[in-house]
């Protein structure tokens, strides 16, 4: 059991949708419960990590097992899912009160856990995993990774929002019933503590914590850089290239962003040596492979392994950013912002306002432009001719990834406060 830390060792389960799994793709990277997961087995805890069988990035179900073994101490359960085609449609609602059911029909199978961790959404597995610590006399967390039901209501016609809210009354009761259950929440944005609080009906205190999306990176051997390389040059992308500029967007290509502001910058800079590059699968992919057809300075890939990734944004000079406006993502720093500044991107955010916002501004890491193309384009010719303002960002981002982003650091204050609930049952 190498890697085990003093201290008692927990069983935990650690519950989530949506999330990549380590054998989805290659080289591919885990986000924040695949990555708990995999660092608390490594010191000896025992986790349980229980997740949907639908893919949701590639939007395919997954194979295999309902249960195997990842990693030693990490288990993988798979509920059914029967999937949905559009990230907000009434076949994702339908999907995710499955899983809910599928969740409390397991938990008669399962052993008696120290301490269960829900993210939400979904609310249905939140709701169902605090109600079953409850029943197991077991801690339990909330982590609170978006703002549902409200993100799903401000997609509906405002003239309809009000049904769309008595249609989710069900819902609301159960978040709500959830935030108050559980001993504790927590967040990568402090404004969404303060609204799980205020949900819950409770003040917040030492176990409502902010807790960022932490970032791993890591190192590649010289074949991979290679390979990741050819790759680039493959699809006409100068990596390592002083006389081009490379702007990255990396993620889900889903209808959350606005990438018309980034093609009209893309037209603004036509013939200026810049290339865009939309790195990404989703509902997005094919207008975007068509914009590409239109520009010669757009290129759109597909999905990339953490190794092309890294070496197209160790050569590029900005990280895109282009969210849609909504109360989601203006009170909150999204896991695209260390994702970039760990690789020592300068940020290109969408919006004015917001932590992101301040903190751009603060710490000199990029440019709000707020969905205007000519502020955008006029930020990367400033790039391009400062080749002491790229380095000096680029020194910024890594310092800014350090204190705030870096994996292992926020995963030993999450372990912390696993401990503490414990500690805390167990003496209660």
């Amino acid at each position: 059991m190498s890697g085990s830390i003093s201290g008692a060792l927990l069983r935990i389960h650690l519950v989530t949708a949506g999330e990549p799994l380590v054998d989805d793709r290659p080289d591919i990277r885990l986000h924040r419960t695949g990555q708990l997961a995999l660092w608390l087995a490594a010191r000896g805890h025992y986790v349980t990590w229980v997740t949907n069988r639908f893919d949701h990035f590639r939007k395919v179900p997954r194979s295999g097992p309902d249960s195997r073994n990842l990693v030693p101490n990490c288990d993988l359960v798979m509920l059914p899912s029967r999937g949905y085609r559009r990230n907000v449609s009434l076949q994702r609602l339908q999907d995710h009160a499955d899983l809910g059911r599928a969740f409390r029909e397991r938990t008669p199978e399962w052993s008696r856990p120290d301490v269960v961790v829900a993210a939400m959404p979904t609310i249905e597995l939140a709701y169902e995993s605090v109600a079953w610590a409850k029943r197991v006399d077991a801690a339990s967390i909330v982590d609170i990774r978006d703002l549902w039901p409200e993100v799903l209501i401000e997609r509906v016609p405002t003239i309809a929002r009000w049904a769309a809210r008595v249609a989710l009354r069900g819902l609301q009761a159960k978040l709500d019933a959830a935030l108050e259950g559980a001993d504790a929440i927590v967040s990568p944005n402090v404004d969404f503590v303060k609204w799980g609080c205020a949900r819950g009906h409770r003040t917040p205190g030492p176990l409502e914590l902010e807790l960022p999306l932490g970032y791993q990176r890591r190192e590649l051997s010289e074949g991979d850089r290679a390979g990741a390389t050819n790759f680039w040059t493959s699809h006409g992308v100068r990596v390592n290239d002083a006389t081009s500029a490379v702007l990255v967007f990396a993620g889900s290509l889903s209808s959350q962003f606005n990438f018309q502001p980034v093609l009209d910058a893309a037209d603004l800079l036509a013939g200026e040596g810049v290339q865009i590059v939309f790195c990404g699968t989703g509902e997005q992919f094919a207008p975007l492979r068509q914009a590409a057809g239109e520009r010669r300075n757009i290129v759109v890939p597909g999905w990339c392994s953490y190794g092309q990734l890294r070496v197209l944004m160790e050569s590029a000079v900005l990280g895109l950013m282009p969210y849609r406006q909504s109360t989601n993502f203006s009170v909150a720093i999204p896991n695209k912002a260390a994702e970039y500044v760990a690789h020592g991107l300068p940020l290109a955010w969408s919006l004015g306002t917001g932590p992101l916002s301040a903190l751009i501004a603060e710490r000199g890491l990029g440019v709000s432009y707020r969905d205007q193309a000519v502020t955008l384009a006029d930020y990367v010719r400033r790039l391009c001719a400062d080749p002491g303002l790229r380095s000096s960002i680029r020194e910024k981002a890594r310092a800014v990834f350090v204190e705030r982003f870096e994996a292992e650091a926020i995963h030993q204050r999450f372990e912390r406060l696993l401990r503490q609930l414990a500690e805390h049952r167990k003496a209660g």
